[in-house]
């Protein structure tokens, strides 16, 4: 890619709460293009904005969620991976690249610091390229 890529995160309140922890993500996802989003709850969070961010140019759109069975509202992460894993689905029935789309479970003081995710994320998509489908472009 001869770009870096442009990565959109979704990150619930609960799973970094920490001044560190937030601190870390906001760090990690400094890019001038990069965006990242504090959600109450990565369960809140519908398919289509996902995929909206898709359209909107974003080269990858990153959601982290508490693990499984530690959201704070209980069924949140349950319900999230549910719909993405239904949304991977549809992305490659469009013929887009699953790796477009990342979900991480991490738990509040985990050991795995948030700039290793990005890392992981950035490497991922820098192999697919930058998305071209279903990217919306501006007219002249």
């Amino acid at each position: 890619m001869s770009r870096e890529p442009r990565l959109l995160a979704f990150v619930c309140n609960w799973a970094c709460y920490t001044p560190r922890e937030r601190a870390e993500a906001e760090q990690a996802l400094s890019g001038q293009d990069d965006r990242l989003i504090w959600v109450p709850c990565s369960g809140r969070l519908s398919p289509l904005l996902l995929l909206n961010a898709i359209q909107e140019g974003y080269d990858a759109v990153v959601l982290v969620g508490c693990r499984p069975g530690s959201c704070h509202y209980r069924e949140g992460s349950g319900l999230a991976r549910r719909r993405l894993e239904t949304l991977h689905e549809f992305l490659v029935y469009l013929g887009l690249e699953p790796e477009r789309l990342q979900i991480f479970w991490k738990s509040p003081l985990s050991d795995r610091p948030f700039a290793e995710l990005v890392a992981e994320v950035r490497a991922a998509v820098g192999r697919a390229g930058p998305a071209s489908r279903l990217v919306r472009t501006l007219a002249p």
